[in-house]
This record gives structure tokens, C-alpha cells and sequence, in this order.
């Protein structure tokens, strides 16, 4: 933010140094722009290379939160079902992977039964 500035007693100026992009973040691909239209996230690389930024990649610990998500699912404290927009059986998977590939509308997360029951 180039012109930032305290302006009242209560401002105050802060300087990030770290901040993610969670792969759970999908209002990045809703279409508000078109980037987002084509599943890009809009990002300045030379604004970041300028600033010394460093990037990393990794997944976020799942492990340390099954237990408590399971629990609030459990007990109907929280409802995940809508994410899921697609339930197939295991030899429909790569129907579900090249809708992905394509980002077929309507295509956020698939549940591949391998039993073929629901």
C-alpha cells in the first residue's frame, strides 16, 4: 500500500511479512474477475519480487483437526455436504478428474465411492 498513513490516534500502520492462500480459499475461482472466470488467481510477481517476499508450498496440518471436525460433524454442529457436488463410483474417477482439469462448472468436490453405493 504505497500511500498508507496514520490519520487518526487509532491507526495503525502493519507490515505483513506472511500470509497463504489456503486450497480451501475457493472464493479466489468464483468468477469475480476474468482471471478467477479461467481458475487463475489474480497475483503482482513483480511487486513480490520487488518487496523480498518468499513463497512456500505444504499442506496444512489435517490431522490436528479431524478429530474436532468430526465431532462437530457428529453432533450436527457443522454440515460439510455443501461442498460436495458430485458422488460417482470409483470407475467414474476419471470422468470426475477431467472435469476438474477443464474446471467444468459446478465441478467443487467430488466423493468416489469404491464400492459403488452411496
Amino acid at each position: 500500500m504505497p500511500d498508507a498513513r496514520i490519520e487518526r490516534p487509532t491507526d495503525a500502520l502493519v507490515r505483513i511479512t506472511t500470509t497463504n492462500i489456503c486450497g480451501s480459499d475457493l472464493h479466489l475461482y468464483d468468477g469475480r474477475t476474468d482471471l478467477q472466470k479461467q481458475g487463475k488467481a489474480p497475483f503482482d510477481y513483480g511487486m513480490f519480487w520487488f518487496k523480498g517476499q518468499s513463497m512456500g508450498t505444504g499442506q496444512c496440518n489435517v490431522k490436528n483437526y479431524n478429530r474436532q471436525l468430526m465431532n462437530l460433524i457428529a453432533n450436527h454442529k457443522a454440515e460439510p455436504s455443501f461442498l460436495v457436488s458430485h458422488e460417482l463410483k470409483l470407475d467414474q474417477a476419471p470422468e470426475g478428474y477431467r472435469n476438474f482439469d477443464v474446471r467444468a462448472d459446478g465441478w467443487t468436490k467430488v466423493l468416489l465411492h469404491p464400492d459403488g453405493g452411496r
